[in-house]
Order: structure tokens, then sequence, then C-alpha cells
């Protein structure tokens, strides 16, 4: 996904501002001496821990608009659709 994003720098370093620490699950929000991280850290940390703070910061980096029609193409037709504040457009099934 990150080739058809045009990034080709997973080591690239994005910083985390106060403004962008979300609640919820994940490890950034609590780790307040660390607020450098790669776009290689982030994805792991987004997949690996469900970091919100790590998910959001990627999809603003990335932006919704290309993630939508990433989605689109690979045939997710309900990718990045929701509420801004929901979690996309992401259906949670408890069972």
């Amino acid at each position: 996904m990150y080739l058809y994003l045009n990034e080709k720098n997973l080591d690239k370093i994005l910083l985390i501002d106060d403004t962008e620490i979300k609640q919820g699950t994940g490890i950034i929000k609590d780790n307040q001496e660390k607020r450098e991280y790669s776009i290689r850290e982030l994805m792991k940390l987004s997949i690996t821990e469900s970091d919100n703070t790590a998910y959001v910061k990627l999809v603003n980096y990335v932006g919704k608009e290309k993630l939508q029609k990433f989605g689109n193409d690979i045939g997710a037709l309900n990718t990045m659709k929701g509420k801004p504040t929901d979690c996309f457009g992401i259906k949670i099934h408890i069972i």
C-alpha cells in the first residue's frame, strides 16, 4: 500500500504534537518522552497495538482522499466513510 501512495521512505520521521494524542488503545498516548516516530513505527503500532494516535497520524499524513481511492481501487467500497469523529467507516461487529 505504501508504494501505491508514493511513500518510499518508511523511515521518514513524523512528529506527534500534544494536539494529536488520541485516547483509547495504544502506547503513544502514555509515552510523553517520545514524540518522534518513523512511518514504519507508526504502521507497526497501529497494527500490533491498535494505537489510535498512530492510526490517525498516518491517516492525516497520507490523506483521507488517497486512502479512500486506494480502498475503492481494491474493492473496499466503504473505506473512510462515516462521520469525521468515528472509526472512518469501520463497522465493529460484536459477537
